[in-house]
């Protein structure tokens, strides 16, 4: 299996060092709420996936804010869950 494996790689372009990426993200937040969630707000539960194939992680939402963002001093779920049960938000439009 090394071998194909590493046949198969040496077939390949090298990657670039560097990758520049800007993504524009829409996200219609009472759309989602509606119906991904089932008009729920409980995010914590949400399964999320993160990372490449070398790195992937897989998680509850509530784990996975809290593993990235451990060093805050509250608890971002919460945060979010709470703007969330307030029911008045829109469309956000986010550039990472």
């Amino acid at each position: 299996m090394d071998i194909i494996r590493d046949t198969v790689l040496r077939t390949l372009p090298l990657p670039s060092p560097e990758f520049d990426a800007k993504f524009h993200v829409k996200w219609d937040v009472d759309q989602y709420v509606a119906k991904e969630l089932n008009g729920l707000t409980d995010i914590g539960r949400v399964f999320t996936i993160t990372g490449g194939s070398t790195d992937a992680f897989a998680s509850s939402c509530k784990d996975y804010l809290g593993r990235i963002w451990k060093d805050l001093r509250y608890d971002l779920c919460s945060h979010i869950q709470h703007y969330l049960e307030q029911g008045e938000y829109g469309m956000f439009v986010i550039v990472l």
